[in-house]
Formats: structure tokens, C-alpha cells, sequence
């Protein structure tokens, strides 16, 4: 996820399994039920590109009746900009504007469904919203997973949230200036190619589809149209922003599975 590491944020009693989908190749409904017997312990699953068809099948399921889902969505943006710097992102499932954006507007039409169906069991995040405001969402999360907060886990929270790191698998991020640096990286070349792709996501997401490269240099302009100014750390660059050309860093929507 980049910057907010779910599962040693939500982490006390709980163990932190992380798993590559559909790289990984396993049956992960049959990895899930390794587990499911063991009410002393709660195990968290980190799982990368999970189709929400496939999650809403492991929900279906009565032999997961205890799992949960927290279900994480990035504006396309922002996660391909991330995915086209890493080596190994190179299949069309990863990279792709329009594979990547086409089965995200899939899960989105069907988080209605299963916010209808699964209540209690299945909870959609959106990136940005936990990137801005990570102790209100965090809070939210561990109200949805009947699981009460502690001084360790704040602290790691607001570790991880204020510490800036550059490494694309770090947990550390200065979260708010990081959420949006895809701005002042992706070209708007390549902007304009990704929002044709994806546009349907983006205002699916309430994100901005920038209309102008004017608009799209200007920072103080919000991506986020429920939102108000942008982070005082882009304000700040406003000025060198100017003239730089904007093009690769954050990270991935995924879904955590909690048993």
C-alpha cells in the first residue's frame, strides 16, 4: 500500500500474512482455511490485486463465515505511475492502463452489492482518504474488525505516516506529500492516455479529471473533489513546480483478508 502498512497498524493479537495475487498461484480459499480453526489468534491477509469477484466468492463461502474484508482502492493515477517504475510489473494485468482500469471499474460496480450483502464483513477504503486522514480511518477499521487500538500501534501510526522514505517498499511515507507526488512525475502526455483509459474509474473514485495541462500543473487544484486545499507540502512546491516535467512512485490498491 505504500506509506500506511495495514497489517502491522491493525497488528496486536493478529498475524501478517502477505500474498502476491495471481502471481502466487495458490488456491487461496484452501490457504484461508488453514487458519480458520484458530480463534486465538487473528490473521491478516495482505492480498495484491485480487479481483473483488474473487473476494466476494470467499465471502460466499460458509466456511469463511468469520472473514472479513477491508477492500483498498487507489486512484489509477497514482498506482500505475507507481507500478511502471518497479522491474517486475511487466504483464498487462500490472502495467496496462486499460487490463488494470477495466478490472477496477469491474470491482467498483460490485462494492454496492456487497456493502448491500456484507455489512459487517466488507469495508471499502479509499487510498487517499487513509494517505490524509490515516488516524481517522485506522480508528474506523479497527471499529469494523471489533478490535480495540493501543499506544503501540498510534505510535507506529504516526511513525509511518510522518517519516519520508524514497524506497518503494518501505512502510515509512510522509503520507499526505506522498499521496499525490504522481503529479509532479507523470508527464501530461502520459496523463492524458491514462485518463482516456481510466476515466470511468477516476470519477467512479470522486477523484478530478484534469481538463488542461494548466490545470493539471497547477497543485493547489485538489485531486479529490470531496476534498478541500491540497496538503501544505505541495503548496510549498508550487512555486518550483513551475517549469519541472512531471513521470513513476506510490503504490497499489489490494485487499486485506481478516480471519
Amino acid at each position: 500500500m505504500g506509506g500506511i502498512p495495514l497489517g502491522p497498524v491493525l497488528a496486536s493479537a493478529i498475524s501478517i500474512i502477505y500474498v502476491n495475487h495471481p502471481e502466487s498461484k495458490i488456491n487461496l480459499n484452501s490457504y484461508l482455511n488453514l487458519f480458520a480453526d484458530d480463534a486465538k489468534v487473528h490473521y491478516f491477509f495482505q492480498v495484491v490485486r485480487l479481483s473483488l469477484h474473487d473476494a466476494q466468492l470467499l465471502l460466499d463461502d460458509p466456511r469463511n463465515a468469520g472473514m472479513k474484508v477491508i477492500h483498498l482502492m487507489r486512484d489509477p493515477r497514482g498506482s500505475l505511475n507507481s507500478r511502471w517504475s518497479l522491474y517486475w510489473c511487466l504483464s498487462p494485468e500490472c502495467r496496462d492502463s486499460e487490463t488494470v482500469c477495466r478490472q477496477q471499474l469491474a470491482d467498483l460496480k460490485l462494492v454496492p452489492e456487497l456493502e448491500g450483502s456484507y455489512p459487517s464483513r466488507y469495508k471499502f477504503v479509499l487510498y487517499e482518504d487513509l494517505s490524509l486522514r490515516p488516524d481517522k480511518v485506522v480508528r474506523e477499521l479497527w471499529r469494523f474488525l471489533n478490535l480495540k487500538p493501543n499506544r503501540r500501534t498510534l505510535a507506529l501510526l504516526a511513525r509511518n505516516t510522518k517519516t519520508p522514505s524514497t524506497q518503494p517498499y518501505s512502510t515509512l511515507r510522509n503520507s499526505p506529500c506522498h499521496t499525490f507526488s504522481w503529479r509532479k512525475k507523470l508527464n501530461y502526455t502520459m496523463l492524458t492516455k491514462v485518463q482516456e483509459k481510466c476515466k470511468d474509474v477516476i470519477w467512479g473514485l470522486g477523484m478530478r479529471l484534469f481538463a488542461s495541462e494548466e490545470e493539471y500543473r497547477n497543485l493547489s487544484v485538489s485531486v479529490m473533489l470531496k476534498e478541500g486545499p491540497s496538503p501544505a507540502c505541495m503548496e510549498a512546491e508550487l512555486e518550483g513546480a513551475g517549469g519541472g516535467s512531471f513521470v513513476g512512485v506510490a503504490r497499489e490498491g489490494q485487499f486485506d483478508l481478516h480471519i
